[in-house]
Order: C-alpha cells, then sequence, then structure tokens
C-alpha cells in the first residue's frame, strides 16, 4: 500500500530546515516536493515520468518567492501536459528556445541590422533622417517587442503620436522605414509578413504645397 503523504502547509514550509541527518524532501503529493538545500534555499521540484515513461525532474523556483499555492498550480499545469500527452520537460525546453529567440529578434534589433545594410547606398543625410525616426519615434515604443508579437496596431499607434506633433510628412517616412525593416525581418526568415501593409491608407494627408520647406525642415528635425 502506498505511504499516505499529508500535504504540506505554509507553516511548515516556512519553518522547515536542512538537516544533515536527511528528511531534505517534503512531499506534497503529486510527485512534488520541497527540496532544502545545505545552502538554506528551499526549493520546488516535481519527478514525473515522460511520455516515453524516462524519469525526469522539474524546478519550479524556490520559496517563499513562488508561494506553496503557486508551486501546486504549476504541478496541475504539469499533470494537465501529461494527461493531453505533453512532455513538460520537451515543453519547457522549447519555451526556453522560443524565449531567446524573442530576445535577440526585436523590432529593434533587426531595424538596426537592416540599417547596416542600407547605409552604403545612403547620402549621410537620408541615413540621419531615417535613423532618428527609427531610434526617436519607432523604438521608444516598439523596439522591445519580438517580431511575431509586432501587430499593425502596435506601428499605427507610433504614427499617431507622430502625426500628433504635426510631423505628417514624417508619419509618411516611418510607415515607410519600419515596413522595410519588417521585409528585411521577413525575407530572412524571422517575420511572417509585412505588418505595415495597408497603413498608409490611415494617416492623415501629406502636407500640402501651402506648407513651406521651412515648416517640413523643422519637423524633420524634431523626429
Amino acid at each position: 500500500m502506498a505511504k499516505q503523504i499529508i500535504p504540506l502547509s505554509d507553516a511548515k514550509c516556512r519553518a522547515a530546515k536542512y538537516s544533515s541527518a536527511g528528511g531534505n524532501k517534503l512531499f506534497d503529493g503529486g510527485g512534488m516536493y520541497l527540496h532544502l538545500t545545505p545552502a538554506g534555499t528551499k526549493k520546488w521540484r516535481m519527478k514525473f515520468r515522460g511520455i516515453s515513461g524516462k524519469e525526469n525532474l522539474l524546478t519550479f523556483g524556490d520559496y517563499p518567492g513562488v508561494s506553496l499555492s503557486d508551486a501546486r498550480t504549476k504541478r496541475d499545469e504539469v499533470r494537465a501536459q501529461l494527461n493531453a500527452g505533453i512532455d513538460p520537460a520537451l515543453q519547457r525546453d522549447a519555451d526556453r528556445r522560443k524565449a531567446r529567440y524573442a530576445a535577440v529578434n526585436t523590432f529593434e534589433s533587426i531595424a538596426e541590422e537592416w540599417l547596416t545594410t542600407r547605409f552604403s547606398s545612403w547620402s549621410a543625410k537620408h541615413a540621419q533622417r531615417i535613423t532618428s525616426i527609427l531610434r526617436k519615434d519607432a523604438y521608444p515604443m516598439i523596439g522591445r517587442l519580438p517580431m511575431d508579437d509586432l501587430t499593425s496596431t502596435a506601428v499605427l499607434e507610433v504614427l499617431r503620436k507622430i502625426e500628433q506633433r504635426g510631423a505628417h510628412e514624417i508619419a509618411f517616412k516611418a510607415v515607410e522605414c519600419i515596413g522595410q525593416a519588417c521585409r528585411y525581418a521577413a525575407g530572412t526568415g524571422r517575420a511572417r509578413s509585412d505588418v505595415t501593409q495597408g497603413l498608409r491608407a490611415f494617416l492623415k494627408p501629406r502636407p500640402q504645397s501651402s506648407v513651406t520647406r521651412e515648416s517640413l525642415r523643422k519637423n524633420c528635425l524634431s523626429c
């Protein structure tokens, strides 16, 4: 007959201390236990058998940073994955790879890479203008977004903010250069599509000929 496990309590978790005599695994049921270490940390761990039948181990974090309730929620999520035929260890590794990929494939990192491919074909003045638009208008709002999370709505918010200061010509230039960076990302296999397609139709009309070159120059310098 399997040994009955009495669920843990927060009081027991708080009072638990490492002992060189052993007994440093406090079980809560379902394969989960609180592991007491010589360094004094208390780590939530869970043993389980994956889809292949191989025994594996997951770590949920340290107590009390991860509470007893939170650890139980994580345990239930692992059980749900197993019931659905998903190996939690493989899913964890896949999630980590996805997170690392997203961290190095933000809009800003890819746009900066795209800029380096274009500088040699641009005049210094044009390069400064495009770089200024991206770094002062686009990056603060969408620079940290992974390319897969970049949406047309997010880009439109950038354009609306530019329009709010009256820099309508700059808004057109912004959607153009953001779109080129998106197409570069798609062409290099790091985005599914150019999310700026169709956004020009939502911009306010370009300045009429009555707008002086001086006002356009000031708008450009302010971006």
